[in-house]
């Protein structure tokens, strides 16, 4: 029997100009650039090491950075897309060579080297969509990917209620004003554990609003399985 998640898996500007004549120095300033990097000496302030949680990825600030810390050969380019597909973003995929966790950093739309934010999924995918492992990432706030809905709703102190599975807003959670989910920096989504059947989980899928308290959920093993954070 397929499990759920086969089933749901199936420029540069180049510019130049003509000859010119002997100026100034003063007249040609050099060039300032404007990307958003950090010094040499911030940069030389993070280290891999003392990476433990979501929060110290979301330290890291830019693309340079990025390849500072973990090094080249461990940063993948790759895009991203948001909004039912509408919107993409320039991204990149990191595998921390030091604890093997992969967390993708999302790029601005208007300043490519800086970062917005950083997502964390429970399964470790590859290019073909095949499942390389599952991780354990986990938030200051006590959120991880890879949390059950038990464990959800006893950190929250109050029920949860999500959407559904199987479309593009799939297990959105909605933060009731005052809890301890609306209080988190950290975005959450909700799935089912990979091993869980079609047939075990059809009755959860589409574009409905479930509760955590529900018998019909209860019957499904649910987890955190994805995590994100802003780089402010």
């Amino acid at each position: 029997m397929k499990t759920l998640w086969q089933l749901m898996i199936p420029v540069l500007l180049f510019s130049c100009g003509g000859e010119q004549g002997e100026t100034d120095d003063n007249d040609n300033p050099p060039a300032v650039d404007t990307t958003e990097n950090i010094t040499q000496t911030e940069m030389a302030s993070i280290t891999i090491e003392a990476i433990e949680n979501l929060e110290d990825y979301a330290a890291i600030k830019t693309k340079s950075e990025v390849i500072n810390v973990f090094g080249e050969e461990h940063v993948k380019q790759d895009t991203s897309w948001f909004a039912e597909g509408t919107v993409m973003r320039l991204s990149v995929r990191v595998n921390n060579p030091e604890t093997g966790d992969r967390v993708t950093y999302i790029f601005k739309e208007s300043a490519t080297d800086s970062v917005v934010f950083v997502e964390a999924e429970y399964q470790k995918m590859g290019e073909n969509y095949e499942e390389e492992g599952t991780q354990k990432i986990k938030s200051t706030t006590g959120l991880y990917t890879g949390m059950s809905l038990e464990e959800l709703v006893k950190w929250n102190g109050a029920d949860i209620n999500f959407t559904g599975f199987g479309w593009d807003y799939a297990g959105t959670v909605f933060s009731e004003p005052g809890s301890k989910l609306s209080e988190a920096k950290v975005d959450i989504l909700l799935g089912m554990k990979p091993t869980v059947s079609f047939d075990e989980g059809q009755h959860l899928f589409g574009d409905s609003e479930f509760n955590s308290a529900d018998a019909a959920v209860k019957k499904v093993p649910i987890i955190v399985r994805y995590m994100s954070i802003s780089v402010e």
